[in-house]
């Protein structure tokens, strides 16, 4: 079950120490209300580790480094109330040798969270192969323009 105390604990804690971050993935989804739960909440921010890692300090993280095919700087991953949470700083990937970078950028905000740029995570989905969810949010982009 979604928990939306357990991701505004984490972005109170990114934001005392003015680190910027939007919520990609199916965290982007659910706040949009394109799905109803999700498995973990993706925070993308472009940040440094230090940084990110200060502001944590009374939380078990695992943090690494760039795992193919993604090629972002790093993730850091831990719990909060149960939900999994991933903090994933520079988030790229590779795909048949090209490199695809997004930056944490968008302009939504629900739930008091800012929301990664839609436009992106269809992008993203299309390249994955994840074609459900980039139709689900070309969907809602189109609802949204009507």
């Amino acid at each position: 079950m979604t928990n939306l105390n357990s991701i505004k604990k984490v972005a109170g804690l990114l934001s005392q120490h003015q680190i910027n971050f939007v919520v990609g993935g199916s965290g982007l989804a659910y706040l949009l209300g394109i799905q109803k739960d999700i498995n973990d909440w993706d925070l993308m921010t472009e940040a440094s580790v230090e940084s990110v890692k200060r502001c944590l300090t009374d939380i078990d993280f695992k943090c690494w480094g760039p795992r193919a095919p993604f090629c972002s700087k790093y993730v850091i991953s831990f719990q909060v109330d149960g939900q999994l949470v991933e903090i994933i700083g520079g988030f790229a990937f590779e795909l048949n040798g090209q490199l695809y970078e997004f930056p944490a950028v968008g302009n939504l905000t629900r739930q008091g969270l800012r929301l990664a740029n839609v436009e992106s995570w269809i992008k993203i989905y299309d390249l994955l192969g994840q074609k459900n969810k980039a139709k689900a949010l070309r969907i809602w982009k189109m609802q949204q323009q009507d």
